[in-house]
């Protein structure tokens, strides 16, 4: 095979393996920046349920439209339940097509209900 074909295939294939910022649609994934481990995680803007998702791990990326640079979502981890809600994204903009990565942000406190602390998804 010749050597700029090997080249050109490798480029490919690194470029594929690395996600890019080149795609048809919004895909996200959660990158647990907390000391809870997670047993659920739902981001609201996605319809899929992320989790288990221990404390420093990355999720796998999913399909989505219509999201925000902040979101909020339900979480429940370490006997914890976590709940968030950003009511007004006036201003914000969606994220477009892309690989993007959300840090899950979490802590205890700051209840909503039955709720141990609170939770949000930000665009890292």
């Amino acid at each position: 095979m010749p050597a700029r074909r090997c080249i050109a295939m490798a480029a490919a294939c690194f470029g594929l393996a690395c996600g890019g910022d080149e795609a048809d649609a919004t895909y996200v994934r959660l990158h647990n920046v907390t000391e809870f481990n997670f047993d659920t995680l739902s981001f609201f803007a996605v319809s899929d349920s992320f989790g288990p998702l221990p404390a420093g791990a990355f999720s796998g990326f999913v399909k989505t439209e219509g999201v925000y640079p902040l979101e909020g979502g339900y979480a429940e981890g370490d006997g914890h339940r976590f709940f968030g809600m950003v009511t007004d994204h006036v201003g914000d903009e969606f994220v477009g097509n892309g690989y993007h990565t959300y840090a899950v942000l979490a802590g205890l406190g700051h209840a909503v209900g039955e709720n141990d602390g609170t939770v949000f998804f930000q665009l890292e």
